[in-house]
């Protein structure tokens, strides 16, 4: 599958047009699509419905515009929304190489693993293939901490749904 990468040149004022390669067939518009940039590099995560299926990709700019299939994150993590993504490395060890989306499992954020292809959350056993039996948050935003070093050593689930208390 092949297409064309539109970027803009914000001082020239002008598109420039790149031919891309290299999309595995199988990727279809079924797929929910993110793009997110991840150590300078753009890479582009599909899910099939439900999450049956992951695929994540980067950029390959070297010697021609190419999608090449990312199989481990390293230290960095992806956080994914319909209406924002980002890239972070870890803060907290166990939270790399893995991507979050804005789901729950009962109050417990669903993350995707790049080690085990599961489905996963921190504070319960959930483990799945898919994303059946999780809640979707449609209007949401990511806030992207600024800690300047870890405040615990193991990975820690926040209480996401719990209202505040006086």
């Amino acid at each position: 599958m092949e297409g064309s990468l539109r970027v803009f040149d914000f001082e020239g004022q002008t598109w420039k047009f790149h031919e891309v390669s290299g999309l595995p067939p199988e990727l279809g518009k079924a797929y929910d699509s993110y793009l997110v940039q991840c150590k300078g590099k753009l890479m582009a995560v599909y899910m099939s419905y439900m999450g049956k299926r992951i695929c994540v990709l980067e950029l390959d700019e070297r010697d021609k515009m190419e999608w090449v299939k990312v199989e481990c994150l390293g230290d960095y993590m992806l956080f994914l929304s319909e209406h924002s993504s980002f890239a972070a490395k870890k803060v907290i060890e166990g939270m790399e190489n893995k991507i979050y989306f804005p789901r729950f499992h009962k109050q417990y954020i669903v993350f995707y693993c790049l080690e085990t292809g599961l489905f996963k959350t921190f504070g319960s056993n959930f483990s799945k293939k898919d994303l059946f039996g999780t809640k979707e948050q449609l209007s949401c935003c990511w806030m992207q901490p600024s800690a300047t070093r870890p405040f615990s050593s193991k990975p820690v689930q926040l209480d996401w749904l719990e209202s505040s208390k006086d």
